[in-house]
């Protein structure tokens, strides 16, 4: 509000008073103008103010603020993102036990912002480095001490419509009240970067240091959903940056707290995951069993981070058939662990595959095994190896044999595909082929196939295929890959990734 026109007290007063009215006491905010405002006059208006400003009609007038409140707190507190910072937890803490907010926050995101290592030469020895030094102390007392468990389950435990747990690289560009370019941020960074006078870390060019990270906030996460006997609907590990992932240990249950951890996996329906192989892991056997425990998932989604055998191995694994007494128990075979009987997800609607290599045999007998429940599949960044016969590749594109094999299924229900930056090579892995797709409908090629489909969806995929039908061919000489190194998977194609995320640590004043 523009404070030059804003009304003084006296004119408040006077406003719809007549000669002869009597001179009773009179409630100013009853008197406003802002009072006479239609209610869905004043939310269409103050959508297009700042944070700023909104807070300051918020100040203005309590009836305004009773008004707004609704659509005020669930813009800035059904979704909110926080970082690994006593402050930021604490503040989660606060809102949950908040008697109005805390019925309000349903979607809690914990973003990987991190300090550097290092407190500036230029602040250290004075206020500023005392406080940068005490963000970094506390950022490791966190992670080292168990208190970032203790922190979430406490806020967890308080939280009556908790639905959905992130774990994110990344802040969104989605923050359109502020203008272009706005980002929803974890809550304290601003004032800490204010302090450190250069932006906070997502990710790391210091991977071995720190490649670790998501994993231990994924473990502490789950441990706290468990302390709280939580139970979201959804799980999700989004992240960009190509060098982390959750690695093999993220998804270690500990028999000390599988008997509460086992309630919250299996009412979750939701579980985007960005597992990586890497390291001195062996087998995937930690995520198979991890995944038995989610009987009940809707929509699964694998963003591996490195393209390697064991992420085509686990894939065949999950499209195994399983048994009807398949128990979810590790085998072993001559006394080592070898790997978990195949699981049944029953009731598995979506698949999202991303940064994966593998065949188009594979991929079939993975949706094969779900098809009488599947109505989703997306594909991003996978790269599909053609067969070989001779020692010659054939002529058919990979991602063709694929569709050709998924329309021939039996109880196919697909309604839904969609295929972007997808890749195609021999069987000797080299070149990789980028593939495009085209028809009468598009303007010019693309990288992106997404449709709802009918029961003609396939024939007219393999027509949306173009040029990548037969291979190799003129595209591998007319087409480049737009890969970049940060950006994985699924990122920033469904809006669930993007959505706006959480207010910034701006002063929003919350009266109870």
């Amino acid at each position: 509000m523009d404070s030059e026109n804003a009304p003084t007290p006296q004119d408040i007063i006077d406003i719809g008073l007549d000669d002869d009215s009597p001179s009773l006491p009179i409630d100013p905010q009853s008197a406003s103008p802002l009072v006479r405002i239609p209610l869905e006059v004043l939310v269409r208006v103050t959508r297009h103010v700042s944070t700023t400003d909104l807070g300051n009609l918020r100040l203005s007038c309590k009836a305004v603020e009773r008004s707004l409140w609704n659509f005020f707190s669930l813009e800035f507190f059904r979704k909110k993102q926080f970082m690994v910072f006593p402050a930021s937890l604490q503040a989660l803490v606060d809102i949950s036990k908040h008697p109005q907010l805390s019925s309000v926050l349903s979607h809690v995101i914990i973003a990987t912002d991190r300090l550097r290592d290092s407190v500036p030469m230029s602040v250290r020895g004075g206020e500023t480095g005392r406080f940068l030094e005490d963000a970094l102390a506390g950022h490791y007392a966190l992670i080292s001490t168990g208190l970032l468990k203790d922190m979430l389950a406490d806020a967890f435990r308080n939280l009556p419509n908790l639905d959905k747990v992130d774990i994110r690289d990344f802040n969104s560009p989605t923050r359109t009240r502020d203008g272009s370019g706005a980002f929803w941020r974890s809550y304290g960074s601003v004032t800490i970067e204010a302090a450190m006078t250069r932006p906070m870390m997502h990710h790391t060019d210091e991977p071995c240091r720190h490649q670790d990270y998501p994993s231990q906030i994924f473990i502490a996460t789950l441990a706290a959903l468990a302390a709280a006997k939580a139970r979201p609907r959804a799980i999700e590990t989004l992240l960009r940056w190509t060098e982390w992932g959750l690695d093999n240990t993220a998804f270690y249950i500990s028999p000390y707290i599988e008997p509460s951890l086992k309630p919250v996996l299996a009412g979750l329906s939701v579980l985007h995951l960005c597992p990586t192989f890497d390291g001195h892991s062996a087998t995937s056997y930690l995520l198979q069993r991890f995944l038995t425990l989610t009987p009940n998932l809707t929509w699964l989604r694998l963003n591996f981070q490195h393209k390697n055998e064991r992420a085509v191995g686990f894939l065949d694994w999950l499209g195994s058939s399983a048994s009807p007494n398949t128990s979810g128990e590790i085998t072993a075979s001559n006394g080592s662990i070898a790997t978990c009987p195949p699981i049944k997800l029953e009731f598995l609607e979506v698949i999202d595959l991303g940064s994966l290599q593998t065949t188009a045999d594979a991929v079939l007998k993975l949706v094969a095994k779900f098809v009488s429940s599947l109505t989703g599949l997306s594909f991003r960044r996978v790269t599909l190896i053609g067969r070989t016969s001779n020692n010659k590749p054939d002529e058919v594109s990979p991602w063709t044999a694929f569709l050709e094999g998924l329309a021939s299924l039996d109880g196919a229900n697909l309604r839904k595909l969609q295929m972007s930056v997808v890749d195609q090579c021999t069987q000797t892995r080299m070149p990789v082929i980028p593939v495009f797709f085209e028809s009468s409908q598009m303007k010019a090629r693309d990288r992106v196939f997404k449709t709802s489909l009918t029961a003609e969806l396939v024939a007219a995929a393999l027509e949306e295929m173009g040029r990548g039908t037969k291979w190799p061919g003129p595209i591998a000489a007319a087409a480049k890959s737009n890969r970049n190194t940060v950006g994985n998977g699924h990122d920033g194609v469904n809006s669930d990734d993007d959505a706006d995320g959480s207010d910034s640590d701006e002063e929003m004043l919350l009266e109870a």
